[in-house]
């Protein structure tokens, strides 16, 4: 019961910096959750009030997502994350969490508007994603970048990146297939035994559907490069379809057309 009421009680002060802190500038919680949305139209600011499962307390995560991509319909992170300069909070009183929440939750503002300064129309989006080099999936970064300059009607470098991405997927595979190669069944027996696990021509059976899928994904925009209008018309459909599952109101057509943030 100790566990339980902790747990409440410091939800409930995240919740409370939080309505102080972000709500001012503009963010919304979700629901009940311990997330908060900070909505562009076409890309959101998220802010995570994240748990541990050893403690009670939280980290913060802020982070943006382009709402382009309706096969990926789930809150997620296509920039940022874990916020780095400020560790895990635990809960030891509620005096001294509350201070700690409202600390997290200034730490998260200024995120906030270091996104918003970052990505304030798809032009800054394009730009960054074609220089970053440290993603995660450089194959999205690569296609986000692509539906941004289509969006601005700079379809020469949106083919540009578009080639990219397809590029990279297949790097993907490459490197699989050499991985597979590489490697002796007694070596992956020996691996197994380990706990490790080397990849094997089951794998490579396994992989290539997945990423004639991420190709198919990039194809989708890329066949309408010649047509600009039917390109904004499908992102814009991609983008309404993403907030609807979501469950997010309708964007404005107009912000979300001029690519303004």
């Amino acid at each position: 019961m100790a566990l339980v009421a902790s747990t409440q009680a410091h939800t409930k002060l995240l919740t409370q910096a939080a309505r102080q802190v972000l709500g001012p500038i503009g963010l919304a919680q979700r629901g009940r959750s311990r997330s908060w949305i900070d909505d562009h139209g076409w890309w959101l600011c998220l802010v995570d009030f994240d748990s541990s499962p050893l403690a009670t307390g939280s980290y913060v995560n802020v982070a943006a997502m382009w709402l382009w991509d309706d096969k990926d319909t789930s809150f997620h992170y296509d920039v940022g994350g874990r916020v780095d300069d400020v560790a895990f909070v635990e809960f030891d009183t509620p005096e001294q969490f509350a201070a700690a929440a409202r600390r997290l939750a200034e730490v998260a503002a200024r995120a906030v508007t270091g996104y918003r300064q970052l990505f304030s129309g798809l032009r800054p989006v394009a730009e960054f994603l074609e220089a970053r080099t440290d993603g995660e999936n450089p194959h999205r970064d690569a296609a986000s970048a692509g539906i941004a300059w289509g969006m601005l009607g700079e379809m020469a470098k949106a083919e540009q990146a578009f080639e990219k991405a397809h590029h990279i997927i297949e790097g993907y595979w490459r490197d699989l297939v050499r991985e597979v190669a590489s490697r002796s069944d007694a070596e992956r027996v020996r691996a197994a035994a380990a706990g490790v696990h080397f990849p094997t021509r089951s794998d490579l059976a396994r992989e290539r559907p997945t990423l004639n899928e991420a190709h198919s994904r990039v194809a989708r925009f890329e066949l309408l490069l010649s047509e600009p209008d039917p390109f904004r018309r499908e992102v814009l459909s991609a983008i309404s379809t993403v907030r609807a599952e979501l469950k997010l109101p309708p964007a404005n057509a107009e912000l979300v057309q001029d690519g303004r943030a």
